[in-house]
This record gives C-alpha cells, structure tokens and sequence, in this order.
C-alpha cells in the first residue's frame, strides 16, 4: 500500500508540470475550439516539435501503470448499474452509482453496499437512505389517504343512487294514482 502512496504522489508531481494541450493556432483564432486536435500540416511548427512552439501530447507525461485510473485515494472506480456489480467490488474498490438506476433500485443497493461496508463516490449513503425512505413513507400516506377518499366519494355515489332511485319510484308512484284517478 505505501508502494501505491508513493506512486499516487509521483503522478500528481508529473501531471502538476502537464502543460494544457491546445489546438494549433486556438489562442489566435477564436472559432477554433480549445480542445486537443493533432497538427498535420506540411509546414507546421508544432507538429515538427520546434522550439517556443505548443507542446504535443508525449508517454512522458503519463501516470504510472500501477495507479493508472486509480483515485486520488488510490482506490478504483466501478459503475454500479445493478445488484450483481456491486458483488465483484471489494475494499480496493470506490462505487459509483449510475443515475439511470430508479430510486427504489438505488435504496436497495445503497442499503446492501452499507451492509458490506463499501465506499460510494457520487452519493453520501447514510443522508441519501434517510430522506428517500422518508420521502417514500410521505407518499405511502398519501396514497392510503387517496384510497380513502376513493371509498368515500364510492359511497357517496351510491347514496345519491339510493335517492334518485327513491325519487323515480315516488313520482311514478304519484303518476299513477294520477293516472288511476283519470280512468275513472
């Protein structure tokens, strides 16, 4: 583990020195992105390495293989996109969760990497359990609390079924003994 502390500390002095890599000519001409594109041109300065002139993307600045794409903390990152990844991580491991995962998913995965003791990058898992779960008993209630009302405006409907049918009967009924008094 030293060994890799010593590395980790040795990449981040090289890639302090790491010059930041420009397109040819992208500090003169403003349409040009800033980002990284090779020189290719027959008489260019920067692609032949000439003096004073931007420096080109070399193996010397790169990271040692032993801590290459490893964290500031030497651990290496794995995307966690379902329950089964989250079985080959180990202590040597930092997850990241992936964000397309639903949130029920999410908890049950975060509760199972608390329970082996895992680190998680992009979530703090203690806060992020507590507040979905309460979120998600909030929204329990208030389903129970629609449900409830679904019952009573049921009945209500059947009430106001129960008088109309009353209603019908009375007034046929009346206009029967109003027709019966006609006939005679």
């Amino acid at each position: 583990m030293t060994d890799i502390k010593r590395l980790l500390k040795i990449r981040e002095k090289i890639k302090s020195r790491k010059p930041k890599y420009l397109r040819q000519d992208a500090h003169r001409v403003k349409k040009l992105d800033k980002k990284w594109r090779r020189p290719r041109g027959m008489h260019s300065k920067m692609r032949k390495r000439l003096k004073s002139y931007r420096r080109n993307p070399e193996i010397g600045y790169g990271s040692p293989k032993e801590v290459k794409y490893l964290n500031k903390e030497g651990l290496m990152p794995v995307l966690i996109k379902s329950k089964k990844d989250i079985e080959s991580a180990n202590e040597n491991n930092i997850l990241i969760i992936s964000r397309t995962i639903g949130l029920k998913k999410k908890l049950e995965i975060l509760r199972q990497v608390k329970g082996r003791g895992l680190k998680v990058e992009n979530i703090d898992v203690d806060k992020f359990i507590e507040e979905n779960e309460k979120m998600l008993k909030q929204r329990k209630e208030g389903k129970k609390k629609i449900g409830v009302k679904k019952e009573e405006v049921k009945a209500k409907v059947e009430e106001k079924k129960d008088h109309k049918d009353e209603e019908k009967k009375v007034k046929k009924s009346v206009l029967e003994g109003k027709d019966a008094g006609r006939v005679k």
